[in-house]
Formats: structure tokens, C-alpha cells, sequence
């Protein structure tokens, strides 16, 4: 019987996914009773060859295979082939912790009929330099997405980070919406929505990277554009619920769709020529001046977007200006506390001097995923 299926969405990860898996295989469950799915998304580095090295040592890989659509497609694909009872939705450059599956899958059994479970998780800034803990610690009963969304997401939204019920997902056509980017941030508010029953546990079991480079840190054109589907999309999804929709769900669908938009501004900074563009395409979203509710985290903000667009592009350019200058002081804090304080803080400032340089090398024309 396969309980778990681990689904790792691939394209060129060469450098991670080895130690990818080989993570997810030291686990504390018979490799018989889980399966490991590598969706390899049109990749065109060695990943694929690497993954194939590695079922002839593990039986329990599968590779599928599929032109590039993105990482949302690779998941959907993965979440249809997948047979196992639970689904766990990790990234190829990241790694989960040694033998910890045994206690996640207890923690979900131990609920009946649950929909998915949140754990806490590491995240390691500048490939390990400073580690930071997330953790998720809510209480033994199980809850409702939309207070698990009011509790513990703000702005965490982060699908690796659970551990799902495959018959939860199939039965409600929870699967990620194809082509654009940000497909996590779309997706959470419509889990959130559907989910009756929401466990968590403070069970720290995943290792998350964010190294420069990612989607995460890397702004782009198409970035910006699949942030105003991705707004639409949310919007057309709450409209179709509007009528089951109570005060948490509305301003929970609102805040994710004002976060899109105030995003899809504030990337323009590096795409100075597209604020006209974006602004127009605002502008002309039904939605748009937005309202938000009294309580909304995002209202002061979404404030400024309803007056002008090229001014809240001002506030936020100075905003994350100030922000960026507050995490270097904050990592250099944290180095200056940690082992080996001198070394990591020399190999901090190399890395940030190849980031400026490999920076300006994909402003002059280097390709975007």
C-alpha cells in the first residue's frame, strides 16, 4: 500500500536534486509504502539524467515526463499520478529532514478526515549562512481553513509546507493554475476556502532555501503579468462563491488579490518602461479601485494604489529601499552571533558581490524562465 507520495516538480536543478532525494529517502517509513514522483517540466540541464542515476538505486522513483508548463502544471501532473493517501508537494532544491515522515503521517492519522496538515519549517538565507525557524504550533483540534488562513498563514504561502489529503484535492479540483508564476499564492486562498478540517503541529520538517536566482527572488515581465491573471482568477473564484462566503473568506480572497496587485506594481521597479503598461492593465480590471474591509493588513497601502498607481509605485520603491537595508543589517546581526562569525561574514559579502554582478548580466538580455 502506497500511504505518502512526494512530488517534486523539476527543471533545471541539477546542483540540488541529488541531495533533494537523497533526503527525502532516509526516512523512517518502508520506501515499499511511499513513492517519490520527479516531474521533470522540459528541463534542460542533467536533471533528468540525474534522477534516472538514482532509480537504480532507489525503487521507489518515478519520473514523468512533460514539456515545459511550469512548476503548477509539473505539481498538477504529479498530483494526478500520485497514489498515495497523502501528498507531500516539495521543491527539487530544497530537502526535508532526516526521518520525520513517520511522526507527519501519525500526526495526520490521528485526525479523522482531515484535509491537510501545516508544520513548521527552517529557512536558510544565503545557502545556510543564517537559518531561521518557522514555527506553527496551533493545538491538538482540527479547525477551518479560513481560521487557519486567519491564524497562521499572513502571507505564508508556502504549499511545501503541508501535507495533504490526495482524496481532499481530487474531490474539490484543488490543482494550481497552469502558466504563470506565483501559482502557490493563487492557490492557497481556494485550499483555504474549501479545507474543513486543518491540523497543525510544531514539527519542523522541511529545509527551505532562498537562494538568489529562484522565482522568488528573481523579478521579471512575465512575473508581473501572472500576478494580474493570478488576481483575476481569485477575483472570478470569489464571485462564483459569493454566496457561501463569510466575512473571514471575503477578506481573505481580498487581501491575496490586493497583495497581487501591490506586487505587480512594486516589481516594476526593475521594468521602469512597464509601469504605463501595468498601470493600464489595473486600471481595466473590473475590481479595481479595490475595497477592502476595515480590518485588511493590506488597506493602508491599497489606499495609495486607489489614488494614484505610479504613486504607490513611488512609496513602495522607497518602502522596499528601507526594507532591503533592515535584512542586510538583520543577516550581518545573526552572522555576528553565530559560530565562525569572521569566515561566514566574508563569504556574505562574495556572495553579494556575484549577485550584483550575475544581476546586471540578466539585465542585459540573459533568459528568464
Amino acid at each position: 500500500m502506497t500511504i505518502l507520495s512526494v512530488i517534486l516538480p523539476t527543471y533545471n536543478v541539477e546542483r540540488f536534486i541529488e541531495d533533494c532525494i537523497r533526503s527525502v529517502e532516509e526516512q523512517d517509513i518502508d520506501r515499499r509504502h511511499y513513492e517519490i514522483l520527479v516531474v521533470d517540466d522540459g528541463a534542460t540541464d542533467g536533471s533528468a539524467a540525474r534522477v534516472l542515476e538514482l532509480q537504480q538505486e532507489y525503487e521507489n522513483i518515478i519520473l514523468l515526463r512533460q514539456t515545459n508548463a511550469g512548476p503548477g502544471a509539473a505539481r498538477n501532473r504529479g498530483i494526478r499520478a500520485a497514489r498515495g493517501k497523502y501528498l507531500l508537494l516539495i521543491d527539487p532544491d530544497d530537502r526535508v529532514e532526516k526521518n520525520c515522515f513517520a511522526a507527519m503521517l501519525a500526526v495526520a492519522e490521528s485526525h479523522e478526515d482531515i484535509d491537510f496538515v501545516g508544520f513548521s519549517y527552517d529557512i536558510h538565507y544565503n545557502s545556510g549562512l543564517v537559518t531561521t525557524r518557522k514555527v506553527a504550533p496551533l493545538g491538538p483540534a482540527a479547525i477551518g481553513g479560513v481560521e487557519y488562513y486567519e491564524k497562521r498563514v499572513a502571507g505564508d504561502y508556502y504549499v511545501w509546507r503541508y501535507l495533504y489529503s490526495r482524496e481532499f484535492l481530487i474531490r474539490n479540483n484543488l490543482f494550481f493554475l497552469d502558466g504563470i508564476s506565483f501559482e502557490d499564492v493563487e492557490f492557497l486562498p481556494r485550499l483555504m476556502y474549501t479545507a474543513r478540517r486543518v491540523a497543525c503541529h510544531d514539527l519542523a520538517f522541511y529545509h527551505y532555501y532562498l537562494r538568489p536566482g529562484s522565482i522568488s527572488t528573481v523579478k521579471s515581465a512575465r512575473h508581473i503579468t501572472s500576478r494580474l491573471i493570478a488576481a483575476e482568477n481569485l477575483h472570478r473564484f470569489k464571485l462564483e462563491k459569493a454566496g457561501a462566503l463569510s466575512s473571514g473568506a471575503r477578506m481573505m480572497f481580498d487581501d491575496v488579490v490586493a497583495q497581487f496587485l501591490l506586487s505587480a506594481v512594486s516589481s516594476s521597479h526593475d521594468f521602469p518602461s512597464l509601469l504605463g503598461s501595468v498601470s493600464k492593465q489595473i486600471r481595466c480590471l473590473p475590481f479595481y479601485p479595490l475595497e477592502l474591509a476595515e480590518g485588511s493588513r493590506h488597506r493602508w497601502e491599497v489606499g495609495i494604489l486607489n489614488r494614484s498607481i505610479r504613486l504607490f509605485w513611488i512609496y513602495s520603491y522607497a518602502s522596499s529601499m528601507i526594507g532591503a537595508i533592515r535584512r542586510k543589517i538583520a543577516t550581518a546581526a545573526a552572522i555576528a552571533r553565530g559560530p565562525a562569525a569572521t569566515a561566514k561574514f566574508i563569504d556574505y559579502l562574495l556572495r553579494a558581490i556575484q549577485r550584483d554582478r550575475s544581476g546586471h548580466r540578466r539585465s542585459a538580455g540573459a533568459p528568464d524562465r
